[in-house]
């Protein structure tokens, strides 16, 4: 039997609005102009996702907030 790599899981925006990690385009838009966030993969003409690894690595790349 051959060992597959496991399926990446594809977020779409909303998928990130629920999780509280972004509220709207234009906080994406300048979090990857000036934060390095993942632009995605274009899945179709309006259809962009983000692979949920390199959105995890992108947050635990983020200095942590002082409580």
């Amino acid at each position: 039997m051959e060992d597959r790599e496991p399926q990446k899981e594809w977020l779409s925006f909303k998928d990130l609005q629920d999780a509280g990690i972004l509220t709207n385009w234009q906080t994406l838009k300048l979090w990857q102009q000036n934060c390095g966030f993942p632009v995605g993969k274009l899945f179709g003409p309006n259809s962009r996702r983000w692979s949920k690894s390199e959105i995890d690595a992108w947050i635990a790349s983020r200095p942590e907030r002082a409580a």
